[in-house]
């Protein structure tokens, strides 16, 4: 099976790759802006395909949608502070990117698999949260990210497409980047400790985050 996984080259993506890489012919779409070629530089002997490009461009999603059994789509910008400053990017990446997939898929009726955030539920308005909680974005990525999510359902039910959407909360593992405030919290502690610093814990420690573990993410895919 020909899969194609959007965003291949970053955190959560080229786990899942690594996954694929084993039974399946796997084409990656990333513009680099956050994905680095080093997480897939051991799958190099594996016929893994490398397309350089962003889904916001409707041609290059063409060329890697045209022959896909299976799309992955994990390709988004994700940085909340930044989508403050460049929320028309945060826009075009993450809700006319999706768009461009989805209408690509539509084509061929491929099954897509859409990552979303559980930024798009905002501030919980109760605990445990569940996926009937209300959606209240917060931010220009949140927004954003709703935006997409709205694109995949309405693609569902005007065209029957075939998509599932996960609404992933804040993971951590290898090849994380430390550098995320919230969702890198264990990554950017466990860069203190090698370093011998102190980790760094805010609040009045009576605070709780749900954590997702990578490893653990994609292991019924």
């Amino acid at each position: 099976m020909k899969v194609l996984v959007t965003g291949g080259a970053g955190f959560i993506g080229s786990h899942l790759v690594e996954r694929l890489a084993n039974a399946n012919q796997v084409v990656v779409l990333d513009d680099f802006s956050a994905g680095m070629k080093e997480n897939l530089a051991h799958l190099k002997n594996m016929g893994i395909e490398i397309v350089k490009g962003s889904v916001a461009n409707s041609e290059i999603v063409e060329y890697c949608v045209r022959d896909a059994d299976q799309i992955f789509h994990l390709a988004g910008k994700t940085n909340v502070d930044e989508s403050l400053y460049f929320p028309e990017i945060f826009n075009e990446v993450n809700a006319n990117g999706t768009l461009n997939i989805l209408r690509s898929a539509k084509q061929r009726n491929i099954p897509i698999v859409h990552m979303s955030t559980s930024e798009v539920y905002g501030s919980a308005q109760y605990a445990p949260m569940n996926e009937m909680h209300p959606l209240n974005p917060q931010s220009p990525y949140a927004a954003s990210k709703v935006a997409a999510e709205r694109y995949c359902y309405s693609f569902f039910t005007s065209f029957k497409s075939k998509v599932v959407i996960i609404r992933s909360f804040n993971n951590y593992g290898p090849r994380q980047k430390g550098n995320v405030e919230f969702g890198g919290l264990i990554a950017s502690n466990i860069i203190r400790i090698l370093r011998n610093q102190a980790p760094i814990i805010r609040g009045n420690g009576n605070q709780t985050r749900d954590l997702c573990l990578l490893k653990t993410l994609w292991r019924h895919s």
